[in-house]
């Protein structure tokens, strides 16, 4: 879901050195490889909370608290991607994540990954897809096979439209993010979330994950270690018996 959330824009402007140095380094990185990038960066230490206490207001109250395992993961940080840029694939180890747009904005569209598996298989009966394809697949559609995807699917598996400053965009997990930079460099401000309700999702990922051997590098042990902390928090809401 994308919001508009009170004191954004006084966080982007305390962001603003972060921000225009984030975007400079973005664009020599471009200049150098002369191809599409993205970068991300760690916030200063005195910017951490107030991006935190910020971003945390997009989230509903169940959040579960970030540990040390997970805080490279969950914590907030400053991101950006290069203009004209397209991109498709899941925020880092399928978790949630919310990501506030504090410079141009992006053409942005999210679904289920295992929505587009299901698509896929119907469109190649007996092929076996991995998640990575299904991000490729997304990415690549022409304009035909996204409308015939999205009334496959309905509307509460697609989201689509455009972010700009001062946007903060919630991308659940499982959910496939195919993004497309406009006009300048797209600079902004990240966080990830856990919540108990994120259960069932996370396993099917990691089961699917497992069954395939589809693990990149870390993606694996923290997606796992993602499972097991929603695990436990499930079982300490759970009412006694």
């Amino acid at each position: 879901t994308k919001s508009v959330v009170p004191g954004m824009d006084d966080l982007i402007v305390e962001l603003a050195p972060e921000i225009k140095s984030l975007d400079l380094s973005l664009t020599e990185l471009v200049k150098k490889c002369k191809a599409p990038q993205r970068r991300g960066k760690a916030l200063p230490a005195e910017k951490l909370k107030i991006v935190t206490d910020c971003l945390g207001a997009c989230y509903p109250t169940y959040t579960i608290a970030t540990d040390e395992k997970l805080k490279e993961v969950l914590g907030a940080q400053l991101w950006a991607m290069s203009s004209n840029s397209v991109w498709s694939q899941p925020e880092i180890a399928h978790l949630a994540a919310v990501r506030l747009q504090c410079q141009g904005s992006r053409a942005v569209a999210l679904t289920q990954g295992d929505s587009m598996i299901s698509f896929m298989k119907a469109r190649a009966p007996g092929s076996m897809p991995v998640l990575a394809a299904s991000w490729q697949c997304f990415r690549t559609m022409s304009d035909d096979l996204f409308k015939a995807y999205a009334a496959a699917q309905g509307k509460d598996n697609i989201f689509y439209g455009t972010v700009n400053v001062g946007d903060a965009l919630f991308t659940p997990p499982g959910f496939i993010i195919a993004d497309r930079g406009n006009g300048p460099n797209s600079v902004g401000v990240k966080k990830g979330l856990l919540a108990v309700g994120h259960l069932d999702m996370l396993q099917k990922i990691y089961s699917e994950i497992e069954s395939k051997s589809q693990q990149t590098e870390g993606t694996g042990p923290l997606l796992k270690a993602a499972l097991e902390r929603v695990k436990a928090a499930n079982a300490s809401a759970a009412p006694a018996v």
